[in-house]
């Protein structure tokens, strides 16, 4: 690559063009353009959508209203990532901590779930043994008093 080539590919990254304009220019690949950028940022600026708080507060009403954050995106044409990076962070408290219950999204926190009381283990009767297994599970067993077998003849 030229020094020239590099110029004219970074007027286009500058104007809009995508690495798929670009690498056909410089005979790179994509992923060589990409180390290319990265290298050279003074050329090639970063492309960050800039979140504005009006934007954000347009996320947090459709948030509320329980749009999922695909529609979010979408409406506001905003990677999913980013705004899902913005509703976990939730420095200010708009978009607060939902759960769908039955009617819908709730917010709040999550009520506890009644767990089911776990079973004592049953006491043992007498002609039953119990084996713990390597994985830990626990098995009863029936005792075998003695193994009767054919006597071997004489």
């Amino acid at each position: 690559m030229t020094a020239d080539q590099i110029a004219e590919a970074s007027k286009i990254w500058i104007s809009g063009g995508t690495y798929k304009d670009i690498c056909p220019l410089l005979g790179v690949s994509k992923r060589t353009f990409y180390g290319l950028c990265e290298q050279r940022r003074d050329l090639f600026p970063a492309r960050t959508k800039l979140i504005t708080d009006e934007v954000i507060q347009q996320a947090s009403e459709m948030w509320l209203a329980g749009a999922s954050i695909e529609q979010i995106s979408l409406k506001l044409g905003i990677e999913k990532r980013r705004i899902a990076e913005i509703a976990r962070n939730n420095e200010d408290g708009r978009f607060p901590y939902r759960w769908r219950g039955k009617n819908g999204f709730l917010f709040g926190p999550k009520p506890e779930e009644k767990r089911a009381d776990v079973r004592p283990i049953p006491v043992l009767r007498d002609d039953c043994m119990r084996w713990i297994t390597t994985g830990g599970a626990v098995v009863t067993l029936p005792k075998i008093s003695l193994i009767q077998c054919p006597r071997a003849a004489a």
